[in-house]
């Protein structure tokens, strides 16, 4: 699976409400392409929805 496709399926899992999953999908996805900002971004939020500000 390619990072934008990787991203796309970290997305539908934020909005879902599986954030584990998510950070995994995003974690994949900035080993693939270190400059993918989005994915920085996106998995952030997915910290912020289990409650990890730190």
């Amino acid at each position: 699976m390619n990072a934008e496709n990787l991203f796309a399926r970290g997305t539908e899992k934020i909005a879902r409400g599986d954030y584990q999953g998510a950070i995994a999908d995003f974690e994949r996805v900035i080993a693939l392409n270190p400059n993918y900002i989005e994915a920085y971004c996106n998995r952030g939020m997915a910290y912020f929805g289990l409650g990890n500000l730190v």
